[in-house]
């Protein structure tokens, strides 16, 4: 820090050229802001997973190659430049890098451990470029006029964020429509994909994603950045101040329209020492913060107000503060258990056992006492399949595929055609689906229902049970009855391990049951864990009937933990996330002890402490929250430029301790 303040006063041999300043303004500035479409194949382990299927990548992909690439080409110049200055923080980083790549080198699945998952790509390279983000900020900003730069890159990267969740909030969303599918869509995955239409990107009504597809990583961001804005808006005394306030209020509209309650947690427990630390300059501004508070107040009732506007809308109330935050039980509730014998399928529902079983082709179902249950078939017709079309086409396709004679190769190659085929957005049943003459409804006799649906197809001896859209599919085959997965695939249910949360599977929107599954794998993930980004490889997501209770769909794949410091204890182990919790307290301790007396009279102080809550926002969220590469990036960014911002904040106290220790005797002989 002394060489620097010496080069600035020695000329400007010392300034960072804007080339460098650039990129890695660029990490928390631009790469939020990429959206453009790559195409992703499923095949070998992620087929496994997700099923055969080709999708339209159009946040994450194109995000994670450009922050490796400002990364890389950053630390060439620093090499270059030897741009290092030593560090007590360079300690954890090290020690999380390390175990991140031994992590990778022991990894059972080292594709997804180095190159990550295909939905959400943080492999081993992502990871080393967080560290190295941290890295480059405390080496390159090394001086008020860097700060400034990157200060000017994240304010009017979020402007623009803001302004895009805006304008989706009241329906127009930049990244839909045909002059979108022009700039976004590369032409050769419209030849490939032709079904494509960013029109249905899967986005709820009235809600906010900004360039980041999905409302939780809306409210990582709008954790880090709404108290940090709002402190700027507290501490800056120039007209600028009125622009940080504007731009407060149109945060906190994305907040309110993302549905994060993760960024609500986020932002509240972040305004608690923003509060307490910045005491004085809030009674200092009670008209201006009384104002604040009065349209922060406003602003949910003027956004519900909106929505009651569209016939048949959801109210924006009731989907933002009347969901609930814990769920006894499982949401479907009625299904209890699922007993899979070599002669019988045995289904609890309600408390009640009901038996089927077939003989010849013909569906025998006897009811709690064992009693035969007669029923009648009633031919099914097309709408009656409804949205599980894509399901029944994967099964019958299985069925084709495996007729007798066909090698493996064959089976892998017809499967994979159908898969891709049924996941166009626009699904329409294909070739090998079975005629709508061989499927059944099968309707018991009267006060004998078992509480649900049964569709019967008697050719396969397969049978689909349906309650209020939770619905499942099992056959009679060869070695008894089987379970049909997202896949077609016949399978045995199997147990699973699971800790906690026996009653809150629900708990803050299924994380109950994630977890519940999580705990038990994180006993073989102490010293060196599964490898990177590996989550959905190890996770049981073949517990198949406790997603039915859960879910309510067996075929939601759960590829991430939805907890920062569980996903790193799974991905490296125990030690690399002590080495990142003692990262984080040591600079929040740091923080705390610069800016609890602080004037916040200089930029370096009022930077420092925004950016401080901004990475209490940030980790709070991420109790909830996982590490995703559209979001991370900026968090990285933020804790090394506060890591910088703190040894310019110390290298200059001593500075204006003596500059006040040398006026004070000539204000004294003045006076005498």
């Amino acid at each position: 820090m002394i060489h620097s303040a010496r080069g600035e006063q020695n000329g400007h041999e010392d300034r960072t050229p804007f080339i460098a300043l650039f990129l890695i303004g660029a990490v928390i500035g631009v790469v939020p802001l990429i959206v453009y479409m790559q195409r992703i194949v499923f095949d070998g382990l992620a087929a496994e997973i997700y099923g055969y299927q080709i999708q339209g990548n159009l946040f994450s992909y194109c995000k994670s190659v450009w922050f490796l690439i400002f990364t890389a080409s950053e630390m060439l110049w620093a090499i270059v430049n030897r741009r290092l200055s030593p560090s007590w923080y360079y300690k954890p980083l090290v020690v999380y890098g390390f175990f991140i790549v031994v992590s990778t080198v022991f990894a059972e699945y080292k594709l997804f451990a180095v190159w990550g998952d295909p939905l959400r790509h943080e492999g081993l390279f992502t990871h080393l470029a967080y560290m190295a983000t941290v890295y480059l900020f405390i080496n390159i900003v090394t001086g008020v006029r860097e700060l400034k730069t990157i200060l000017l890159f994240l304010f009017a990267s979020a402007t623009l964020l803001a302004l895009i969740g805006l304008f989706q909030f009241f329906g127009h969303d930049l990244f839909a429509g045909k002059l979108a599918e022009w700039l976004l869509i590369p032409a050769r995955i419209h030849e490939l994909m032709p079904g494509i239409d960013l029109k249905f990107t899967g986005r709820d009504p009235f809600s906010i994603s900004m360039a980041f597809g999905n409302g939780n990583f809306v409210g990582s961001y709008l954790a880090m950045l709404f108290p940090m804005t709002l402190a700027f808006f507290l501490l800056v005394k120039n007209k600028s101040r009125y622009c940080f306030g504007g731009l407060t209020l149109l945060l906190f509209f994305n907040l309110l329209g993302a549905k994060s309650r993760a960024g609500f947690l986020g932002v509240a427990v972040a305004f608690f020492p923003l509060a307490f630390f910045l005491r004085y300059h809030i009674r200092a501004n009670l008209r201006s913060m009384a104002v604040m508070g009065f349209c922060g107040l406003l602003m949910p009732f003027v956004m519900d107000a909106w929505t009651l506007k569209i016939p048949d809308s959801p109210r924006f109330l009731d989907s933002v503060f009347r969901r609930p935050v814990v769920l006894r039980g499982e949401t479907s509730g009625d299904f209890e258990d699922i007993i899979l014998a070599t002669d019988s399928a045995t289904i609890v529902f309600a408390g009640k056992k009901n038996r089927l079983s077939f003989k010849d082709d013909q569906l025998e179902i006897c009811d709690n006492d064992g009693q035969r249950v007669s029923h009648a078939l009633l031919p099914v017709t097309n709408d009656m399949l409804g949205d599980q079309k894509q399901m029944i086409s994967l099964i019958n396709a299985l069925s084709a595929a495996t007729a007798p004679g066909k090698t493996a190769a064959e089976v892998s190659t017809e499967l994979r055609n159908v898969s891709t085929a049924s996941s166009s957005i626009e699904l329409s049943l294909s070739s090998s689906t079975v005629p709508l003459a061989d499927v059944y409804m099968v309707v018991p006799q009267e006060g004998k229902s078992p509480g649900f649906r049964i569709a019967l197809w008697p050719k396969q001896k397969m049978v689909k049970i349906d309650r209020l859209g939770t619905f499942f599919f099992i056959a009679f085959a060869e070695g008894g009855f089987k379970f049909i997965d997202p896949q077609g695939r016949y399978v045995d249910l199997r147990p699973v391990k699971v800790w906690g949360f026996e009653n809150s599977q629900g708990f803050a929107s299924n994380r109950g049951y994630i977890w519940s599954r999580t705990f038990p794998l994180l006993r073989d993930a102490i010293f060196i864990g599964y490898g990177p980004d590996t989550f959905a490889a190890h996770f049981p997501n073949h517990d198949y009937f406790g997603k039915l209770k859960v879910w309510r769909n067996i075929g939601t794949v759960i590829e991430k933990p939805h907890n920062l410091y569980l996903q790193i204890f799974f991905n490296s182990g125990l030690i690399s996330l002590l080495a990142i919790l003692a990262l984080f307290a040591a600079f929040l301790r740091e923080s705390a002890r610069l800016y609890w007396s602080c004037g916040f009279t200089e930029l370096t102080e009022i930077a420092g402490v925004a950016i401080s809550f901004a990475v209490v926002g940030y980790l709070v969220a991420a109790i909830f929250n996982d590490s995703v590469v559209t979001v991370a990036p900026v968090f990285w960014g933020f804790l090394g430029l506060g890591i910088a911002v703190n040894r310019m904040v110390i290298a200059e106290r001593p500075a204006k301790k003596g500059q006040k220790e040398e006026n004070e005797p000539v204000s004294l002989l003045q006076e005498s």
